[in-house]
Formats: structure tokens, sequence, C-alpha cells
């Protein structure tokens, strides 16, 4: 009943079940972190500012703090990858906005990036800057090579070549 009332829980995803509500997770993560021997670290806005998704969707402000967070710790091949993720969320959510997620469905799936990118570039819909195929093109090959080529490593060169088109 308590649950219920409260502000900071919604309704879980099974019957009878409650889940702390996202506004509220880093309230109780400063109040508690000291207990779980998690260390609550500054994050600068190395990649991506902040602002440009505050207010947004929680996993995407998690993706852009993860971003930073691991940027700044020196694991660039980790930040790569999680800024393709970010440009693959991104083109979704821009689909789902527009109500055609179904034409990035396929057997009840999304497509994969390479087919996202050229379905959003080529969509009569959604008007994109003129170097922005090309950036998705960049960022895409640049998490694809950091996840995939066993012998590379992300220099921190790679990402911040790519940051001005990153935060376009």
């Amino acid at each position: 009943n308590e649950l219920t009332k409260s502000k900071q829980t919604v309704r879980g995803k099974r019957p009878k079940t409650f889940q702390v509500h996202t506004r509220f997770v880093s309230d109780l993560d400063r109040k508690y972190a000291s207990l779980l021997d998690m260390q609550e670290i500054d994050i600068s806005p190395s990649v991506v500012p902040d602002s440009f998704v505050q207010g947004t969707k929680p996993n995407i402000e998690q993706l852009v703090r993860k971003i930073n967070g691991i940027y700044n710790l020196n694991f660039w091949d980790a930040s790569a990858v999680l800024i393709r993720r970010l440009l693959e969320s991104l083109i979704i959510e821009v689909f789902i906005h527009k109500g055609l997620v179904q034409e990035i469905r396929q057997n009840n799936a999304f497509l994969m990036l390479e087919k996202l990118i050229v379905k959003i570039a080529s969509h009569n819909q959604i008007i994109l800057g003129r170097n922005t195929p090309a950036t998705m093109e960049a960022i895409k090959r640049l998490g694809d090579t950091a996840a995939h080529d066993r012998s590379y490593i992300t220099p921190p060169e790679d990402i911040n070549g790519l940051k001005l088109q990153i935060r376009h």
C-alpha cells in the first residue's frame, strides 16, 4: 500500500511488483552508494554535453552519461561502441516519433544499423542535414571497428576527430 502511494515508485512489469521511478535513482545513488561499494565519479561532458539530452528519455540520458564517463576513464573502445549505440537508438526514436516504426522492423525486430542509416537518409518525411548521412556512416564505422576488429585499439584521436559531427 505504501509503495502504491509513494512518488518514488512505479508499478513493475510483473503483477504486484514495483520499481524505483527513474527521477529518483540519482538521489538514492548519492544517499546509498557508499553501502553498495559504488564510487560516484565526476563526469565531464567530454564527448556529448548532458544538456543535449537532458529531459529526453532516461535510456538516452544514461547512454550519454556512460559515453562521457568511459571516455574520461580512457576506455575509448567502449566509448566508441556506445556512441554507435546512441546513434542507433536515436534513429529508432526518430522513426517512433514520426509514427513510422513499422518501416524499420523486419520479423518484429529492428533493422541493423547499416539499413537504418539507409532508411533515414532516404526517407522523404525525415529531413537531415547535408552532412548527416556521412557522419552516421563514420560513427558506425568507428563503433564497428572498436567492437569487432580484434587488433584495433581505439585511440582518443579517433573519437576526438568526430566530436563535432557526433554532437551535430
